[in-house]
């Protein structure tokens, strides 16, 4: 990969003999061999390129997280204890919770909240509220943020959940399982435009 664009070489030869195209994670099996190489910018255009020199381009937009936000989540206040939380998050199968009364924005209390301040810690849950533990400073984005933004926050914050906010607005929260999935969209989005070029449906 260079300068951003994804780069589906020209066909290679697999065991059966058909020709494929490489990029660094799929291989696209081809019959139409006039087709010789793709780049996907960061812009999300893709180029198509023929042997006799002629370009084709189309925009693949990136899809917004919007749709993929979680609205009805789990919450309490901020002057219950981290085993409160802890139980919360046990009964609903989840692995955050949305902190309220805390005299400002809703904050997030995770599931590594509780293993790396309190449990790892040999503290007792019992005893510390979420006001003493939350980080006051969660991550967040707006609600019309892309996928690969949240993932590259979550890679860098070695978080699962991120808190989306309109404004000062609450919106909801999106997580990883989510994001993974949009991105994996996304990445059919780019296999029906190859499968358009390959038939000459473009």
């Amino acid at each position: 990969m260079k300068g951003g664009a994804t780069i589906f070489r020209p066909p290679l030869k697999n065991e059966a003999g058909f020709p494929y195209f490489f990029s660094e994670d799929k291989r696209f099996p081809l019959e139409n061999k006039n087709f010789r190489i793709i780049l996907r910018d960061r812009k999300n255009v893709c180029s198509a390129l023929s042997p006799d020199g002629h370009l084709k381009k189309e925009t693949l937009m990136p899809r917004k997280i919007t749709p993929y936000i979680t609205k009805n989540v789990a919450s309490l206040d901020a002057q219950k204890t981290a085993l409160d939380a802890a139980r919360l998050m046990t009964g609903k199968y989840i692995g955050s919770v949305v902190v309220t009364g805390t005299g400002g924005k809703p904050l997030l209390f995770t599931e590594r909240d509780l293993m790396m301040k309190v449990v790892g810690q040999g503290k007792d849950p019992a005893q510390f509220v979420l006001k003493d533990i939350v980080d006051p400073c969660p991550v967040t984005v707006g609600p019309e943020e892309k996928c690969s933004k949240c993932l590259d926050l979550m890679k860098e914050h070695r978080c699962r959940h991120l808190m989306v906010f309109n404004g000062d607005e609450f919106v909801g929260l999106v997580t990883l399982r989510a994001m993974v999935r949009l991105m994996l969209e996304e990445k059919e989005d780019l296999i029906t435009y190859l499968e358009r070029y390959i038939t000459g449906s473009l």
